[in-house]
């Protein structure tokens, strides 16, 4: 473990001068990827993170950048729009896929490409706008880690906040830890604390 986000010193500065640090450290991020032989791209959603990695792509890449996206014939969870308003706005040039109720099809092919179980329902459109991507280009930056580096999603702050699991949850994390770093070697051990 190389970062506890329990344990992070405070750092003494302004607001405004970490707003200024925050974008400098973003667009250093962001350039530094494009630094690549292939063609690159981006996937695009159209929310805050993807957004940002592809303004600051457009900045810093020669010529237009190509984006990727992906949607959904169901408009509770389609924001197919966003990205093609945010790819307009930009001026990059943007190539989408929708994702049908057929998407079952994919799950074969989808789980061959994991080593492990995953249960993320999302593995089915990032396959698919991964797809989509290689058709033209070999990499492809993203927004993904944005939540859990900014706390955007609210269960990141309940968990870091929790002092220790419910008794019975607890204990067998307790058990898991003490028993797999022996079945598994090299594994590391979950770290629980107790009340």
């Amino acid at each position: 473990r190389y970062w506890d986000p329990t344990d992070v010193a405070p750092i003494d500065i302004a607001e405004d001068d970490a707003v200024v640090r925050l974008k400098e450290l973003l667009r250093e991020a962001v350039e530094s990827h494009l630094e690549s032989e292939v063609p690159l791209g981006a996937f695009l959603s159209g929310g805050l993170d993807s957004s940002t990695v592809v303004a600051l792509m457009c900045r810093a890449a020669r010529g237009r950048v190509r984006t990727f996206s992906v949607g959904f014939d169901d408009a509770a969870f389609d924001e197919s729009g966003q990205a093609a308003s945010i790819a307009r706005a930009l001026g990059t040039e943007h190539t989408a896929v929708t994702l049908r109720p057929s998407a079952e099809l994919l799950i074969d092919r989808v789980v061959g490409n994991y080593d492990e179980p995953f249960a993320d329902s999302s593995a089915l459109p990032t396959w698919l706008v991964s797809a989509l991507a290689r058709q033209f280009v070999t990499v492809s930056l993203s927004g993904d880690g944005g939540d859990e580096l900014f706390a955007g999603y609210t269960r990141y702050a309940e968990v870091v906040g929790r002092e220790s699991l419910p008794a019975p949850l607890g204990d067998v994390a307790q058990l898991m830890g003490r028993t797999l770093p022996h079945l598994v070697p090299r594994r590391r051990r979950p770290r629980c604390r107790r009340p």
